[in-house]
């Protein structure tokens, strides 16, 4: 009964607000804590077949030991390669699944193992929303070949958006497209061309605050900046332009080398 009532809140099942409030009472859930929901996904390592299932359960059995004695509170739901945990926001859940995958993977050094955080909520309908973006995080995560990370679905940013693309091969053109001549002359040159870009970009287009963080003088950012111009052909004082290299960027930045 207890797995039901923690699956109807991770998937929004219940008919309206007064069954969510009722199924989280009966698990303990505090609705002036704020919380976070955390899928914790991971992938065995090669084992002989009839070991397959004996190791699923003493991992799912080892992270639900865990979460329970370092946050007792927590609702804890194990599935068949993920455990779902509700826990309260503080102290903060991002150091609780840095710990937890630290605990993994001295225990199953050969395990592959992903942390997703979802949103924060209160109210017992809005479980289902973080569930699912923590879901989604994992999936992020897979997808960027992450594995011994924990994220939370806000860390994400850009790239939530950009790996709903489904052939991550057309991420890769058009990065290529647009800063594959820079890239190539990033590594004939060592030219740091790269880097320099992504930190004037972070330092809104700021050769000054740039150099700071860059340790060089500012006429050397601009000047790199006037070479970034000539060799991709972008005018990075046009919105487009500008824009497109800083999605390139991104996608440099997200995706594992092929």
């Amino acid at each position: 009964v207890r797995d039901d009532l923690v699956e109807g809140l991770l998937l929004g099942r219940g008919r309206d607000a007064d069954d969510a409030a009722r199924w989280a009472a009966h698990l303990g859930y505090d609705p002036t804590r704020s919380h976070n929901v955390a899928a914790i996904a991971f992938e065995l390592p090669p084992a002989r077949a009839g070991d397959a299932e004996a190791l699923r359960q003493r991992i799912r059995e080892s992270i639900e030991h865990f979460m329970t004695t370092r946050a007792p509170e927590a609702i804890v739901s194990a599935r068949e390669a993920e455990v779902v945990v509700v826990v309260a926001s503080a102290p903060d859940p991002r150091k609780l699944g840095q710990a937890c995958l630290a605990r993994l993977a001295e225990l199953f050094p050969g395990a592959k193992v992903v942390i997703g955080i979802g949103g924060p909520c209160k109210d017992p309908e809005e479980i289902a929303r973080s569930y699912d973006q923590a879901h989604r995080t994992t999936q992020t995560l897979w997808r960027l070949g992450r594995t011994g990370a924990a994220a939370a679905f806000e860390d994400l940013g850009i790239h939530r958006l950009l790996l709903q693309v489904p052939d991550l091969g057309e991420l890769r053109s058009f990065a290529a497209e647009v800063l594959g001549k820079l890239s190539d002359h990033e590594h004939e040159h060592k030219s740091e061309y790269l880097s320099t870009l992504a930190c004037y970009f972070r330092e809104n287009n700021s050769p000054q605050r740039a150099s700071r963080l860059l340790h060089v003088h500012p006429n050397t950012v601009a000047y790199r900046i006037k070479r970034i111009e000539e060799i991709t052909g972008l005018r990075l004082d046009n919105y487009r332009d500008r824009l497109i290299a800083q999605v390139a960027l991104e996608i440099l930045d997200a995706l594992p080398e092929a």
